[in-house]
């Protein structure tokens, strides 16, 4: 595409989308340990606290093996033509509706903001530490001039979460999502 110069954006946004679905699945892992009622906003609230608390290279890489011997996985897909980069990124432990709405909170929060310290200074509910994430992807897409409506998360409910983020690589590129 001759566009070095999204390297820094595109990388910074798979990684963000990649952390985030690999903490996905080590939370599951977590809450259904400690026997987090995930449909119980306290419990939910508590199992917040605790998987903040145990966040640490270690717990990590204990849960990294779990996740992995219980099937869980992150995966990266990648497609492409002449006008278009699209990177979908999927874990297999679906949101649950609170969860949905609550990122959904984040897109709107996110996309009210232009300057990351801004950000910073007036984004208090970081419960799920994603939020800063999904609203940096949208900064650094409206900073690249591409419409942060091509960034997408979405869940079937039962077996999986897709991130999804559409780069335009062409003035010939046409939204696909009308």
């Amino acid at each position: 595409y001759n566009k070095l110069d999204l390297t820094t954006t595109l990388y910074t946004c798979i990684k963000e989308l990649a952390v985030n679905g690999a903490k996905a699945n080590i939370k599951r892992i977590l809450f259904d340990e400690v026997r987090i009622d995930l449909e119980s906003e306290a419990d939910y609230r508590r199992g917040l606290e605790v998987f903040r608390e145990k966040l640490t290279d270690r717990f990590i890489n204990e849960y990294a093996q779990k996740a992995k011997d219980r099937g869980l996985y992150v995966d990266i897909k990648f497609e492409y033509d002449d006008t278009q980069l699209s990177v979908e990124v999927v874990n297999n432990s679906a949101l649950t509706k609170r969860e949905d709405e609550r990122i959904r909170e984040k897109f709107r929060d996110g996309l009210k903001y232009e300057d990351i310290g801004e950000l910073y200074m007036e984004m208090q509910d970081n419960q799920e530490g994603a939020g800063m994430g999904i609203a940096l992807i949208l900064m650094m897409l409206k900073s690249e001039n591409i419409d942060p409506h091509y960034f997408t998360v979405y869940s079937d409910y039962t077996n999986k979460t897709v991130a999804k983020i559409t780069f335009p690589m062409s003035p010939h590129f046409r939204d696909g999502r009308a």
